[in-house]
């Protein structure tokens, strides 16, 4: 993985772009970030806020196949960099609600501990293209045959 000064994502954002599309699908409770997760891990927990007790993960589903495809179906055409802002602090959060420093980046990735860095500030718009390429082309790749074998 190259990293972001070269204008590339970073392995710590591929991870949280992972975790986005795992909320944004329902297979990832939301966790609150910032003070209302230091409340929420002491047991003080917010209002409407998930018991400690639930499980993170459905385990009934096939992980890695499963949460793989997940990622790169959701990159690959559902996910808008152009209206949207990836944020697993807000994961309804859209580019119009953030302030202009952010209306020139190619895509928003959100650092859940520094909300105002953006992890996608250093992507041209072509490596954001070839990255949704990548994903469809993986994805289909995945569907065409590899997905069976990685569940056999």
């Amino acid at each position: 993985v190259k990293g972001a000064e070269q204008g590339f994502l970073s392995s710590y954002a591929l991870v949280l772009l992972l975790v986005y599309c795992l909320i944004r699908k329902g297979e990832v409770r939301h966790l609150p970030c910032g003070d209302a997760a230091g409340r929420y891990l002491q047991g003080r927990e917010e209002e409407g806020a998930p018991a400690l007790t639930a499980p993170l993960l459905d385990p009934s589903r096939p992980m890695l196949t499963h949460h793989l495809a997940l990622f790169l179906r959701y990159y690959g055409w559902e996910h808008d960099w152009e209206a949207g802002a990836v944020c697993i602090a807000d994961p309804g959060l859209t580019r119009a609600a953030l302030p202009a420093e952010f209306s020139g980046a190619a895509g928003v990735l959100l650092d859940p501990f520094e909300r105002h860095l953006n992890l996608a500030r250093n992507m041209k718009a072509s490596h954001m293209k070839n990255f949704t390429r990548r994903c469809r082309l993986s994805y289909a790749e995945l569907v065409d045959g590899g997905l069976a074998e990685m569940a056999a």
